[in-house]
Order: structure tokens, then sequence, then C-alpha cells
């Protein structure tokens, strides 16, 4: 037996409302699509949706009430089969939607269910997915894009989300920022690989390095993270130096030739190494060359100057001393922006430069050529124009660029502590 039921629109405030006819029965039941009252050419006016119910083996109508005079039949359907519908149907009326087990379906102009489709009315976009469901309160990868949508299927645009305690951004066009600025409220923001924006976070891009504070805004002044402070230009945001705050030693304490041992202790101490040790203690660790070789240990004594003997300790066995007590490498022939790339990474480095930033004073040994006016100090920040040393022999102070940067390039030693 076959029931057919028709569908009527009729309008309650600002929502749409069918009401179901059965012929010959009586069974009504309203169904709400959202819309608004201003819409137009929504191709809901007048739409009339027929369903078919079909009668077999397993169903039987009861209680009739069929009357001399013809009065409405009212069927008794089966619980099981009114509202446990596992599937729908692949064909159904055109331009028209179906719940079924809280998922919403729709049909296109043509009556086939929409499968991986968007449709777009009322000033909103939805997604239908492969099941034919619309997408409802989920994330959802559609080709290469993560889109977000709500609870009414909307997708979310202009929109911030919260997941795992991480902030996250879906553009105008819906599709969630990945390695893509944000720029809002006089403010700039960066949204990584993952989609997550990046907070307490340093981005580095176009040869400059960023930091983007806590609330994901791009820095541009001046701040402090621990001990180590960072030079902002506020224009850019580029951070142009940094301070790491090492702590001065005085060599004069141990003696007048304990430079090197002197700036490698400051430098370990910047990084949180070898705490246990003063100059005094830390000095009598130090490798010695009974030949004067600076390339194997320190020559000579380090209390005092002894003329015609080189009195210092060269990169490869300082760094080799040093990693007795904590991360320590030779990274000779690093440029000077290459030092900076250290001091930015929080990392002082003991550098080789000479007495009073000076010009040179060579001589010939059996080992090679050394610079007599030599002087080993730790290099512990910079900003433009300028270099922050803690130097053993003159103290705690900023010197020009130019003199730093001579001085240095004449041998370019250098020992980096991490």
């Amino acid at each position: 037996m076959e029931i057919r039921k028709h569908f009527k629109l009729y309008k309650s405030g600002k929502k749409w409302c069918y009401a179901a006819i059965v012929v010959g029965l009586l069974m009504v039941t309203p169904t709400f699509a959202k819309a608004d009252s201003t819409t137009e050419n929504q191709n809901l006016n007048n739409v009339e949706i027929t369903q078919n119910i079909s009668s077999d083996s397993n169903q039987t109508l009861t209680n009739q009430n069929i009357s001399d005079e013809g009065k409405i039949q009212v069927p008794v359907i089966p619980q099981s089969q009114s509202n446990n519908i596992d599937e729908i149907s692949e064909i159904g009326k055109p331009n028209t939607f179906n719940t079924i087990n809280n998922k919403t379906y729709y049909y296109d102009n043509n009556g086939v269910l929409s499968k991986n489709q968007w449709y777009t009315n009322w000033g909103h976009s939805y997604y239908f997915g492969p099941d034919g469901a619309r997408y409802t309160n989920q994330l959802a990868q559609i080709n290469d894009d993560m889109y977000s949508f709500d609870a009414q299927g909307m997708m979310q645009t202009d929109y911030f989300q919260q997941r795992n305690g991480k902030t996250y951004y879906f553009g105008a066009d819906g599709k969630e920022y990945k390695d893509r600025f944000y720029n809002n409220w006089g403010r700039t923001y960066y949204f990584g690989d993952d989609g997550a924006r990046w907070d307490n976070r340093f981005y580095n891009n176009w040869g400059h390095t960023y930091y983007f504070g806590g609330d994901g805004a791009l820095q541009k002044q001046n701040f402090t993270l621990g001990h180590q402070n960072y030079y902002v230009d506020p224009n850019n945001g580029i951070i142009n130096g940094t301070l790491l705050n090492a702590p001065y030693i005085n060599q004069y304490q141990v003696g007048d030739m304990a430079c090197e041992a002197t700036a490698l202790l400051e430098a370990l101490h910047n990084k949180g190494y070898a705490n246990n040790y003063n100059i005094q203690s830390f000095i009598k660790t130090m490798p010695t060359s009974p030949n004067g070789n600076p390339n194997e240990g320190f020559g000579g004594g380090y209390q005092r100057v002894t003329y015609g003997i080189f009195q210092s300790i060269y990169p490869e066995p300082l760094a080799k001393w040093g990693s007795r007590f904590g991360n320590v490498q030779n990274i000779s022939g690093s440029s000077p922006a290459d030092l900076q790339s250290q001091l930015l990474n929080g990392n002082p480095v003991v550098v080789y430069v000479t007495m009073h930033w000076a010009a040179p004073q060579y001589g010939n040994y059996f080992w090679g050529v050394g610079v007599n006016n030599s002087h080993v100090m730790t290099l512990d920040g910079y900003r433009p124009g300028y270099y922050h040393v803690e130097d053993p022999a003159g103290g705690s102070y900023w010197v020009s660029a130019s003199n730093f940067e001579n001085s240095y390039n004449i041998k370019r030693f250098a020992v980096v502590v991490k």
C-alpha cells in the first residue's frame, strides 16, 4: 500500500515551517529551515515535498477508523520505522533539506543528494560531507585548508578559536591561517605552519629576528627575558641588539696575565656553569704547555709578565678546557655577524682582541706568529654601532663597533659558551 504525503510551507515569525498533510491520513510534522524575512529568491515559496510510505509484509495499518462518511484514516506506524532511519535516499525532491537522526542533508536542483559540496544561502556557507551530512559543530579539512563550522552548520569567518591552549584564526574566506601574518588593532600577529598563533616566540626571516609576546603581538619595544635584554626597532619590530648581562670578574685577583681564564669563567657563569668555582680555584684547573706553545695550553706563568714568552692559551685548548664545565665550542673564524647571532641566542663569546683596541704588535715564535699585545675578554652584547664587553682588565662597558671589529678581525679567534 502506498500513502503519499504533501508538505506545504507557511511562515511563523522569521522561520519557515513545513506542515505534512497525508492524503487520506492525518500526520502533521513541523520542520524548520533558517531564513530571514528579508531574504529574496530562496526558492522556498510554494515548495511541495512528497514522501512515499510503502507498506510491506511486516507493516500493518490498524484502527483506521473509516466511517460511512469517509472520515480521515489514521495509520499506526511501528516506532522502529518512524524514528530509526539509518540510510537516506540518494535521490529526492530538488532543492530541499531533510533531517534524519539529527543530521541535515540537502538535495540539489537536480534532486541529487549533495556530497562533498558547498551550499551558500542566507549570507552563510555550509558544507555537506562525503556521506551527505552537513558539517556541524566541527573542524574539517576541505582540500588543503581547514575550516570551522558552528552548531548551525555555518562556516565561521573572522573567527578566533582556542584549542589545546593555543589560538587559531579563520579569515574572511573561512580558511584557517597558516604561515600568515594577521594585522588588526594596530598590531601584527603570526600564525605558524600548524595554524597556531606564535606566542612568546622568536621569528627569523629576511635576515632579521622578531619576537611575538605573550599576547601574540609583534614586540616593538625593548624587552627583557630572564637576565637578557633585547633592543628593538620601534618602527618594524626588528631586534637589533641584546645584552646578556654576564658577570664582571677582575683578572688582577690572580695575576696580570689571567685574562683568558677570567673571560672563560665570566662566560661560564653567565650560562650557569662552574658556579662552585671562583677565579682563584678555577685558574688552577687551566691546562699549561711546558714548552710555551699556546696551541697546547697556557705558556709560562699567569701571575706576571715574562718577556720573551708568549703568555696565552689559544682557542682550541681553551674550548677543550671549558668543555669540562659546560657546552663550550671553538668557533674561530666567525664573522662579527656570526657573533651577533650567538649573542641573540643567549650565548656569550670569549673573543681575542688587542689591549685598548690598539693596532697589533706581532712577534715570531717557534710555533708561529703571535700578537704580542693581544687581550681576551667576554663579548656579551651588541646594539647599533656598539658592542658590549666584560673586560677582565678594564670593566664592563660599551665599545664602538669599529674599534671592536677592527681588533677582532685581526685573528677572529672566538670560543662560545652555549
